[in-house]
């Protein structure tokens, strides 16, 4: 059985592999560096014994905030060339290249200042250098941490978004209701459990994004199994393997919408895109740490050209994968015997704080 990784972001690097998403490229992130440089410069201005209000601050204030200006200057040209050109295989490396070029930078400068007569020591440079490589250090690990928590709430955001685009599509809803409209007359109980699903369905995509219980997850899944079975009929069948305390599930968090589209996949290209009945499996197991979920539909035989990458399954496959990566799990993609199978792996020690995923 072959299976595809996806690949992750560095923290420097694409938000969802798009170019014109990289931050170091924004006019934005270049003022704030500036106006953080002014203010590193005034406060080391300020540690100097000799008066603030003084020729020799002046002198050096501007030094500092000139010498500052054109090392970020620099460190962020390069960084926004670097992250359009190097392959998203490289992007786990951009931090650490970007902050030797930080360093870089900040010697290249200072070593201009010194032939230019603006700085009198070479060991200014090389002090100056060697405070740069820590101050970037810590940066990079805060700036990491940040870019981490806002693109995990940028992913939830997206997955709820999607999710509710796609389960309020004009066709689905259109079908749903034209289904329920139908069992009206003759089956009311079964129309009032389809208006009840429909209801779940969109009550779960648009409450506030973050993560929830594995339990809320499968209940938006049934959910929307219901409603598909409404439309396909008898050609849809899905079968659960669930562990036998399934109030464990109440206990496991992970990320909003980490099954749901995975169905929704299974149905999509390969219910609907075939005439037979098709089985959907939900396989989900409980082992010592760690959850493991798998979901497997049969493919379409027009499908079976598709790449071991799956295409055509990829929009909503690589949100999951994003959002499981980056709580410390795994996701896989394989095909074997016209089968369609994704699988994701999640520790269960994880819980909700502040709207993202934490270690107890």
């Amino acid at each position: 059985m072959g299976s595809t990784a996806f690949a992750t972001n560095g923290p420097f690097g694409r938000i969802n592999g798009n170019p014109s998403s990289l931050w170091l490229c924004r006019s934005g992130v270049f003022a704030y560096a500036l106006l953080a440089v002014v203010a590193g410069a005034g406060a080391l201005t300020l540690a100097q014994p000799q008066p603030v209000l003084s020729l020799a601050s002046a002198q050096f204030f501007g030094l500092v905030a000139l010498w500052g200006a054109w090392s970020v200057t620099l460190t962020l040209a390069f960084g926004c060339w670097m992250g359009k050109r190097l392959p998203q295989s490289m992007a786990a490396w951009q931090g650490g290249l970007l902050w030797l070029v930080w360093v870089g930078a900040v010697a290249l400068v200072g070593s201009a200042a010194l032939a230019l007569g603006w700085v009198a020591h070479p060991g200014e440079v090389a002090r100056a250098s060697a405070l740069a490589a820590l101050l970037g250090w810590g940066l990079w690990w805060a700036l990491a941490g940040w870019r981490e928590e806002w693109s995990q709430r940028l992913l939830a955001q997206e997955a709820q978004q999607a999710a509710l685009l796609a389960r309020t599509h004009p066709h689905f809803l259109l079908n749903t209701l034209n289904v329920i409209a139908g069992l009206l007359p003759d089956q009311p109980e079964k129309a009032e459990m389809a208006l009840e699903a429909l209801s779940t369905l969109l009550y779960k995509s648009m409450v506030p994004p973050g993560p929830w219980s594995l339990a809320d997850e499968l209940a938006a899944t049934r959910a929307y199994l219901d409603l598909a079975t409404l439309r396909y009929g008898e050609r849809l069948q899905w079968q659960w393997q669930l562990p036998e305390d399934e109030t464990a599930l109440q206990q496991i968090i992970v990320p909003r919408w980490v099954v749901v589209p995975l169905v929704e996949n299974g149905v999509i290209h390969g219910v609907a895109k075939r005439k037979e009945t098709t089985l959907i499996r939900l396989t989900i197991t409980l082992r010592e740490g760690s959850v493991v979920l798998l979901v497997a539909n049969p493919m379409a035989a027009a499908n079976e050209h598709l790449r071991q990458d799956g295409e055509g399954h990829r929009i909503g496959l690589a949100i999951v994968a994003e959002q499981i990566r980056r709580c410390g799990g795994k996701m896989s993609v394989s095909r074997e015997n016209g089968w369609f199978v994704v699988s994701w792996e999640l520790a269960t020690h994880y819980r909700a704080h502040d709207g993202n995923l934490g270690r107890r």
